[in-house]
């Protein structure tokens, strides 16, 4: 049985993780971003929305997966985030509460990690990593990618998978998480 959201943060304060959970909220087209220290979360946003208002908003819609990636940061933090016991009784209390339909995922535990040419997850994962940082239409935006632009060897190579990453990038418009989903997408080709 999968944990709950708010089962998987306290669990991250607990084991004192440091990375970012990213967590897809159904409905709102939305991704809700929580950076953790040492199991101290630091910086909270959701869309345009910074901290507790970001919570506020993503709590009242459900989960469909979350995904912890170990070791990716920010470089601001939030001084006015409400405790994180606070954020994990919320969550308990909110639609986000229930057992989450695709769980949580960690980077590193992928398919993706082995070689190239023996991992046909590879293009899912990269998939993934874009999804998390543009929504819901992260999968759209590949298959056009795919269609129009991508040409790659058969079976692809490192290479091939390294300039999809390059067009992928040019459609993340903020540029914080452009960073993140290139972090993401060379740990999956590494």
């Amino acid at each position: 049985m999968k944990n709950s959201l708010s089962d998987f943060i306290a669990e991250l304060n607990r084991n004192r993780k440091s990375g970012l959970l990213s967590v897809t909220v159904k409905g709102a087209n939305k991704l809700l971003k929580l950076f953790f220290r040492e199991g101290e979360l630091y910086y909270v946003a959701c869309g345009d929305a910074k901290g507790w208002s970001c919570v506020a908003q993503a709590g009242d819609c459900e989960s469909s997966e979350y995904f912890f990636m170990p070791d990716a940061s920010f470089n601001v933090q939030d001084s006015n985030l409400p405790a994180l016991q606070d954020i994990i009784h919320y969550f308990k209390s909110t639609a986000m509460s229930g057992d989450s339909a695709a769980g949580a995922k960690v980077a590193g535990n992928s398919p993706a990690n082995g070689k190239i040419g023996s991992s046909p997850g590879v293009l899912e994962n990269i998939t993934l990593a874009l999804t998390r940082q543009i929504g819901p239409a992260g999968g759209k935006v590949v298959k056009r990618i795919v269609e129009q632009q991508w040409h790659p060897s058969s079976p692809p190579s490192k290479a091939d998978y390294a300039q999809l990453i390059e067009f992928l990038k040019n459609e993340i418009e903020n540029a914080d998480d452009r960073n993140l989903f290139i972090k993401e997408a060379r740990e999956i080709l590494s």
